[in-house]
């Protein structure tokens, strides 16, 4: 599956930027996960793929539910008087604009990710688009859930970094790739 930025809405991309927020927010606090936080990052990783996109109201909704769900687990980042930026949702403009190379690595991982996140919420998604992914996914569907959200949460931290260099960015997708190939 591959990745068509172009076809992105604004708000696919705002949605994006707040998952990369809300994983940045997980990290150091992956006590606070939920299961509502699993599949809120797994719908909403499905919502911004071209392939499964859903109408504007409902990645509005999904882009409310992610910055609550931001506030639950960091509160006091969202009224921080001096904020850090730690937690803050990425900018994906910056995406767009790394250089060709680093930009398709990131759109690549991407791919990837999305590919996992409709694997794991087959039972969701149209009749069609699950017959195509149900012989792909592992039997320990509650367990397989909870580790592939916990992995994502990293790998969504990772795409909102902006200094790794190309030979890095190569490395890491390779990486994802067979990550995911193990995982479908």
């Amino acid at each position: 599956m591959t990745y068509i930025f172009e076809h992105t809405s604004p708000l696919q991309d705002q949605l994006l930027g707040a998952l990369i927020g809300l994983a940045r927010a997980i990290s150091g606090n992956e006590d606070l996960i939920t299961d509502t936080t699993d599949q809120l990052v797994l719908e909403s990783l499905t919502a911004i793929h071209p392939q499964y996109a859903k109408e504007i109201s409902h990645l509005s909704q999904l882009l409310s539910a992610v910055a609550e769900e931001k506030k639950r687990i960091v509160p006091d980042c969202a009224v921080c008087c001096n904020p850090c930026g730690r937690t803050e949702n990425y900018d994906v403009t910056l995406l767009h604009t790394a250089s060709e190379d680093v930009c398709a690595l990131k759109y690549q991982v991407l791919a990837d990710i999305q590919e996992m996140a409709a694997n794991a919420r087959k039972d969701e998604l149209s009749p069609d688009i699950r017959h195509d992914v149900h012989h792909r996914i592992h039997h320990d569907e509650a367990h397989d859930v909870h580790n592939l959200a916990a992995w994502l949460y990293k790998v969504l931290f990772s795409l909102g970094i902006d200094y790794w260099t190309l030979e890095k960015w190569v490395e890491y997708a390779q990486n994802i790739t067979k990550k995911k190939n193990t995982f479908v």
